[in-house]
């Protein structure tokens, strides 16, 4: 009994290592609860799908990539070989601007035709995607079969041409592709077709590239 009565007197500063040890194991056990129960940060992502495609857009090999303030940054692991519609946003953007258009120049009765170069799938693909767009907002359009010039010969991937007539027609369609095909598409005076080789209202858009595609459906060229 006067030992128990002893070891009850005996001042804290002796237990003082255990009290550290203790205090330790807390630290430690607290620290390994918190890792687990704490989400980690997760490293920011680029949006291509919400990215304004009126920018001019870069592939980059590294995300970590320096750009400049307007360029849209895609990840070249994001393009792919495979066709891919346009998604949702881009398919609505397209119509509403198309339909502006087709309203602007009725008038003219402008008659869109798709050539393309044979040996790509993809081409076919993106062609009947883009007849279907326009005959919904009234802009005839049709194919216009297959052309064998290599485009290896320094063509543009894609071009639009006209009769003289329609060129205002032809350069602000031009002027709207560039919203899926990310390029500047060469529509001016020397793009005109020479009367004899084309009807009053004729369009032409010549699609030669070799055509890849992001996740939103937009393309570029290899």
């Amino acid at each position: 009994m006067a030992k128990n009565k002893e070891n009850k007197n005996k001042p804290w500063q002796e237990n003082i290592l255990l009290y550290i040890v203790v205090s330790v194991v807390i630290i430690f056990v607290g620290g390994l609860l918190l890792k687990i129960i704490s989400p980690e940060k997760k490293e920011r992502k680029v949006n291509i799908v919400g990215s304004k495609l009126e920018k001019s857009p870069v592939v980059v090999d590294s995300p970590g990539a320096v750009v400049g303030e307007n360029i849209v940054v895609i990840p070249k692991s994001v393009i792919r070989d495979e066709f891919r519609p346009l998604n949702a946003d881009l398919h609505k953007n397209l119509l509403t601007r198309l339909k502006s258009v087709s309203e602007k120049y009725a008038y003219l009765n402008p008659r869109v035709r798709i050539i393309i170069e044979g040996g790509d799938r993809n081409r076919e693909l993106i062609r009947n995607e883009l007849i279907e767009i326009l005959l919904a907002v009234n802009i005839q359009a049709e194919q216009a079969g297959v052309t064998r010039t290599l485009s290896e010969g320094g063509l543009a991937p894609i071009s639009v041409s006209c009769h003289p007539n329609v060129f205002s027609f032809a350069k602000e369609l031009a002027s709207i592709l560039n919203l899926i095909f990310n390029i500047e598409i060469p529509c001016t005076e020397r793009n005109t077709l020479l009367y004899e080789r084309s009807r009053e209202g004729e369009v032409q858009v010549r699609l030669m590239g070799e055509p890849r595609f992001h996740p939103n459906g937009s393309i570029v060229f290899k």
